[in-house]
């Protein structure tokens, strides 16, 4: 999302409003791995949010208004299959 701003979002002439709606994939990359533990689960949110900060940063450093979307549930997968654990997350950062 980061690496992608500037190009898809900034650079553009006359922005003013960007909505966003991400986090979902990481959510679920994390559980197709292989490589989730809680530990790494905990590690994932708090760079999710820190991504959010950076965005919400370089938008409100160029005037844009970030709207931040919520992360959608993505129960019927049939790649990510997520868990209890999972939807947790997802709502905890929207929470937050």
């Amino acid at each position: 999302m980061l690496a992608r701003f500037e190009r898809d979002v900034l650079a553009r002439p006359g922005v003013t409003h960007a909505l966003m709606l991400i986090g979902v994939n990481d959510l679920g990359v994390l559980r197709t791995s292989g490589k989730e533990t809680p530990e790494a689960r905990v590690v994932m949110v708090e760079e999710i949010k820190a991504g959010w900060r950076q965005l919400a940063a370089l938008a409100h450093g160029r005037g844009v208004c970030l709207i931040a979307g919520t992360l959608t549930p993505y129960g019927a997968s049939r790649r990510f299959k997520p868990e209890a654990h999972n939807a947790a997350d997802r709502l905890a950062l929207n929470d937050w």
